[in-house]
């Protein structure tokens, strides 16, 4: 799957035979255009935070633009993160400049969008184009045809992934969250993608689960992360 792990079922036996046990789950939602929902009271709320001026908006048309504040957006993703997912562990600033050059291999400016407070990054949506069918396609090989037919999935694909959506702790109880869902419905209502999947929601982010419910999302994968005590 794009950017997501995936296993046969029987890899659950052989971690836990090998002394592993489950530790936590992520959840990927699926929703559809036809069936999403903004409530009116969540999209009240976005409007009045965006008119007060403090909030805004930030889109891109150019790689470059969006690359410029990629190393903060990675400072705020640790930060989000780690508010909802305690056990976690930050990225090094290495990792982030990794993350950044493959990041701008695959990132299309118009689906990433940045929120900001006052002039400076507070939250984002990441959403990247499904190319799953043409890496199912490939099984696991990427020669010149297999190359050819990503690029023909890229322009064809209905269904977006969002893979990052988070804004920071300090902004959430000031209107941040309904800014969030309202950023999250303006990527995927371009008319392009029939389908918007949330991936990988952790399970103590009790609210985003609920939330995703409200938006008439879907649960319908389970990604399951084991442990073994040393």
């Amino acid at each position: 799957m794009t950017m997501m792990g995936w296993n046969h079922p029987y890899y659950s036996a052989l971690l836990e035979k090998a002394g592993y046990a489950p530790f936590k789950h992520y959840y990927s939602a699926r929703l559809e255009r036809n069936t999403f929902r903004m409530p009116d009271r969540v999209r009240s709320l976005a409007e009045k935070v965006l008119a007060r001026g403090r909030f805004h908006l930030q889109e891109f048309r150019r790689k470059r633009d969006l690359l410029a504040v990629a190393p903060r957006l990675g400072q705020i993703y640790n930060t989000a993160i780690a508010a909802s997912h305690p056990d976690s562990y930050p990225y090094t600033a290495a990792e982030i400049a990794q993350v950044i050059r493959q990041f701008a291999q695959v990132a299309e400016p118009a689906l990433i969008k940045v929120i900001t407070y006052d002039g400076q990054p507070a939250g984002f949506v990441f959403g990247f184009p499904d190319l799953s069918a043409a890496l199912q396609r490939a099984r696991g090989r990427l020669g010149p045809w297999n190359l050819l037919d990503l690029a023909a999935e890229y322009r064809r694909t209905d269904s977006l992934i969002i893979n990052g959506a988070g804004i920071l702790p300090q902004y959430q109880r000031l209107g941040g969250n309904a800014l969030l869902y309202h950023t999250l419905e303006r990527t995927a209502n371009t008319g392009r993608f029939r389908y918007a999947e949330m991936t990988q929601i952790a399970d103590t982010t009790y609210l985003m689960l609920a939330d995703m419910q409200t938006l008439g999302g879907e649960v319908y994968k389970t990604h399951r992360l084991y442990k073994r005590d040393l």
